[in-house]
């Protein structure tokens, strides 16, 4: 009996904890150029009670020349690669009811289209947000049907 539940310790330590916060994620602008170098804001507004301590930002795979900025006071970056840059702190939690806002580069994608960047967050029990879609990025832009107008003449 002693190792069943030493062994069942042993893998809920090893399995990932899901998140016990809630994010709300913003990203600007919404609206860009094809194939164009556009500087994104994320902004991580924390929901729950729990502070945030790290923030994965993925970009749209057709996105290209990643570059994670400067990190907000307190925050480091802790990863980047080619798709994603990784924010980390030890200060400057985002807090329950703050926001904090981040700003990275990179190359929108050269085909009129959404685009979906994946934004996630960890607070400071090592609880992951899944990777959700966030921030819509429409290359499109708005377009209109032709009309006639009929009334009045």
């Amino acid at each position: 009996m002693k190792k069943i539940l030493l062994l069942l310790i042993a893998l809920s330590m090893a399995m990932p904890v899901l998140a016990v916060h809630t994010s709300k994620i913003s990203l600007n602008p919404m609206l860009t150029a094809v194939s164009a170098d556009t500087q994104f804001t994320v902004n991580v507004m924390n929901l729950g009670k729990d502070r945030i301590g790290e923030l994965r930002v993925r970009m749209p795979v057709d996105f290209s020349g990643l570059k994670c900025g400067t990190a907000p006071s307190g925050w480091t970056v802790s990863f980047s690669d080619a798709i994603e840059c990784n924010y980390k702190t030890v200060a400057n939690y985002i807090m329950a009811n703050s926001s904090l806002g981040f700003t990275l580069t990179a190359k929108t994608g050269s085909d009129d289209k959404n685009y979906t960047w994946e934004i996630r967050t960890r607070d400071v029990f090592e609880g992951f947000s899944l990777f959700n879609p966030v921030g819509n990025v429409d290359t499109a832009g708005p377009s209109m049907k032709p009309s006639t107008l009929t009334v009045p003449n």
